[in-house]
This record gives structure tokens, C-alpha cells and sequence, in this order.
């Protein structure tokens, strides 16, 4: 996952998805959260670093061309910047096919990680993206796979995850956990 996030540009995919009317996200909330710490903006979070990329690709036992993955979509507007993505994974080595789904289609396939895609662009569109977010991406507690929506089965980032979005344990410190921990572990 690492070798794949340090190999996308991600002002590329900005500019190739919203034609420079964006900004690149550099955390879990948006800026307009409540949850948004301005600090994650100074953080490194997988800027591109194609040697970087390289090395922890073959660390992790791939050789240029050995290695596919499947990038789907919700919706055609998400595709230039899967493109964008596809074009830079080709910078390391990996091979990617692009899969454009419709909402009926995409709702379907949400729980086919390993059977249907490996990457997922799609568009958050609300300007206060936070704990609901956190909810709806990340709670494995809510779907019936019992993963994340991008498949991560993982009981330590759960507990997280459950302290970030209860009342009673929310905080500043609680959601912040939960960013370092997805970036530590290359989740998004």
C-alpha cells in the first residue's frame, strides 16, 4: 500500500480530476471539519517519490510488470483521475485497469475488494466531513463483511475508529489517533 501511495502525484490527480479547482487532502477530515487539524497540512503524507516507491515495491516481493491492479470509479468523472493514477503506478511498475461503475453497480461492488477492485476513487462532496466519515468508510461494525469499506480487518484501528466516533470518548486526540494510524498504516 505504501509503495502504491508514494508512487501517485497526488496534485496530478487534482488537477486531472477537478482541473485545478481543488486543493490535495492531506488527512482523513476536510479542512471545513470541525475535526480538521491544521497540522496535518505540514505533514508528509505520501508526497510522490518514485525511487521510494521502487524500493518498498521490491521489498515487498514485486518485480517491474508482476504485479496488476484494478482501480474502479464511481462514476465516469472519476475516471481522469484514475487515469492519472494508472499513468503513475505504470512509473513503478505496476499495471492497473480502470473500471468506471455507475451508483447501482459501485453499491454492489463495495464489498468485492479482492474480487473486483483494488483501488477506489470517488468524490466526497460535503464541505464538514468528519466523524460521519469516519462512520461510513472506516467503522467495520457497520457493514456486513465486517472490514472497512476498503477491506481492512484490523481490531486495534476498530477500537480506534469506535473512540473517535463515540460521544462519549470523542475528542481532538481520539481523531487525531485514528490519522495517524491510517497514515502509519497506509489505509487511504
Amino acid at each position: 500500500r505504501k509503495a502504491v501511495l508514494y508512487a501517485i502525484d497526488q496534485e496530478s490527480v487534482m488537477y486531472g480530476a477537478l482541473q485545478g479547482a481543488g486543493w490535495v487532502n492531506k488527512a482523513i477530515a476536510s479542512v471545513y471539519s470541525a475535526d480538521y487539524d491544521p497540522a496535518w497540512d505540514e505533514a508528509d503524507y505520501y508526497d510522490q517519490d518514485i525511487g521510494k516507491a521502487i524500493e518498498l515495491l521490491a521489498e515487498a516481493g514485486y518485480g517491474e510488470g508482476e504485479l496488476t491492479v484494478s482501480i474502479m470509479c464511481q462514476y465516469e468523472t472519476c475516471k481522469p483521475a484514475a487515469e492519472v493514477v494508472q499513468a503513475n503506478l505504470a512509473q513503478i511498475g505496476i499495471n492497473a485497469t480502470i473500471l468506471v461503475a455507475d451508483t447501482a453497480l459501485f453499491s454492489s461492488y463495495q464489498d468485492c475488494i479482492s474480487d473486483v477492485w483494488d483501488i477506489n476513487i470517488m468524490f466526497w462532496a460535503a464541505k464538514s466531513i468528519g466523524a460521519a466519515s469516519l462512520n461510513a468508510q472506516f467503522n467495520a461494525a457497520v457493514r456486513e463483511n465486517g472490514m472497512t469499506f476498503s477491506g481492512i480487518k484490523d481490531a486495534e484501528f476498530q477500537a480506534l475508529i469506535e473512540a473517535a466516533i463515540s460521544e462519549k470518548t470523542y475528542s481532538q486526540e481520539t481523531y487525531n489517533a485514528v490519522q495517524d494510524y491510517i497514515k502509519d498504516k497506509a489505509y487511504a
